[in-house]
C-alpha cells in the first residue's frame, strides 16, 4: 500500500465473539423434573468486538548532520 502525506489507511478484520448463557430458576418449583420448565428461565447473549486501526503517516524534513534533536526525556 502506498499512501502520500496525511493520507489515512484503516486497517480492520480482527474480530472477537463472546457468547454467554445464564440460567435463573424459583427455589425448588425450577429443580422439579416436568414442571421445573415454568419456573426457569435462561438467557443467551452474543457480543462482537471489532478492532479497527487508521494508519495517519506524516512526512518530515530530514535533520541536518549540524541539528541535533530535543528528545521527549530530555
Amino acid at each position: 500500500v502506498t499512501l502520500g502525506d496525511n493520507e489515512s489507511l484503516i486497517v480492520a478484520g480482527l474480530m472477537k465473539e463472546k457468547k454467554r448463557k445464564f440460567k435463573s430458576k424459583m427455589p425448588v418449583m425450577g429443580d422439579i423434573p416436568i414442571l421445573g420448565y415454568l419456573f426457569r428461565r435462561t438467557e443467551h447473549s452474543s457480543d462482537i468486538l471489532e478492532l479497527v486501526m487508521v494508519v495517519k503517516p506524516r512526512l518530515v524534513a530530514p535533520i541536518g548532520e549540524d541539528e541535533s534533536v530535543a528528545l521527549p526525556t530530555e
